[in-house]
């Protein structure tokens, strides 16, 4: 079977394999594309490049809802934008890099003119990191082809002790645990009315999510699934499994979607005992989820424990954080992979009507009114 093949750590490894950054995103495109093919999945990418999955097999029961998983398939990084009159090579930071990384050299790559990436160092223009401009050195005279992407210059992919560390987990682990989940359901010919969707330009406003909301890609009738890759915060352990997100920083999600996900944790956990999940408002940032959530979507979500979120070390706001990989549990991730698989079965069979509480007992009824006093 080709799942045996593209297992989701190796899908992960796959899509670790290319640089992408907010509006540069076209290699991570073309594997996402290539996989999709090898797995005859549907697909079509809208206007602005976002890629849109649709799994739906003949004969599908029309009274089941559509399901939809999105991730994003940016990372922070910068973007080179003009020569100054001292002829130095400026940058602009493209979504939240660690302030660190505006006020200290850091090692980067460069896509140059002739299409590779090439080796160079950022250092500030000056010590006010107020100005995000900063300045480019690169190791030899490749031509640069303006505007071009800056990504920092760490390992792109590899595991130690079950943990998983990469350049940009953020959010690809999101992009690889759908596509993985994706291709084992459409193998097993399982029935769903599924979308899997990649966006673009997360990090610089949600603008991909946006867009597919404002041009109504996906019927208003869809269940919203986030798929991210998010900061640890108070409470979110790594190893406890993925966490089903109640909400972001910015909004709150809805309970009749996260009621799927809670019955597919229970499923998993009938079955596997050992099966571990956690359950939290991610306040630590926000997500595809909430452009969603404000057109009117019924959004909930999945977030993978992440650490050393968008590369630093101790936090992004820390000017002395140091710029590393970020990195995840394998449990966790493989953990969200089922989670995703078996509540796209959930989806077919919840009712999805609004929550009720147990009718109150005459006798506690009886019990509030004699001692009203």
């Amino acid at each position: 079977m080709k799942s045996d093949i593209y297992s989701p750590i190796k899908i992960l490894e796959i899509l670790s394999s290319v640089n992408s950054a907010p509006y540069y995103e076209s290699q991570t495109s073309k594997l996402i594309i290539n996989l999709l093919a090898k797995f005859n999945i549907p697909f079509f990418k809208d206007d602005f490049g976002n890629i849109i999955a649709h799994y739906k097999p003949d004969k599908l029961n029309k009274n089941i809802n559509p399901i939809a998983f999105v991730a994003h398939m940016d990372h922070p990084g910068f973007e080179a934008i003009s020569y100054n009159q001292n002829n130095e090579l400026e940058a602009k930071p493209l979504g939240g890099v660690p302030l660190s990384s505006l006020k200290s050299q850091n090692a980067i790559l460069i896509k140059s003119a002739k299409g590779d990436w090439v080796k160079g160092i950022i250092k500030p223009a000056n010590n006010n990191t107020e100005n995000k401009i900063v300045y480019v050195d690169l190791n030899n005279e490749t031509p640069i082809k303006l505007p071009a992407p800056i990504v920092f210059d760490l390992k792109k992919f590899f595991i130690k002790d079950n943990i998983i560390y990469m350049r940009a987990i953020d959010d690809l682990a999101g992009c690889s645990s759908i596509l993985s989940a994706l291709c084992q359901i459409a193998e097993n010919k399982i029935k769903a009315n599924l979308y899997a969707v990649f966006t673009r330009a997360e990090e610089v406003g949600l603008i991909g999510a946006r867009l597919i909301c404002e041009n109504k890609i996906l019927p208003i009738n869809t269940t919203i699934v986030s798929v991210e890759s998010s900061p640890l915060i108070y409470g979110v352990l790594q190893g406890e499994g993925p966490i089903i997100r109640t909400g972001d920083k910015q909004t709150t999600f809805n309970y009749e979607a996260e009621q799927i996900l809670i019955e597919s944790l229970k499923n998993l956990q009938s079955i596997n005992p050992g099966f571990k999940g956690q359950r939290k408002l991610m306040d630590g940032g926000t997500c595809e989820g909430t452009a969603f959530n404000i057109e009117g979507y019924k959004t909930t979500g999945i977030a993978f424990p992440l650490k050393n979120y968008h590369n630093a070390s101790d936090g992004i706001y820390n000017k002395t954080s140091k710029i590393v990989e970020e990195s995840i549990f394998i449990d966790d991730y493989l953990g969200g992979v089922e989670l995703i698989k078996e509540s796209v079965i959930v989806n077919n069979k919840i009712n999805k009507k609004s929550p009720k509480l147990e009718s109150i007992p005459n006798n506690i009824r009886k019990k509030l009114t004699e001692s009203n006093i």
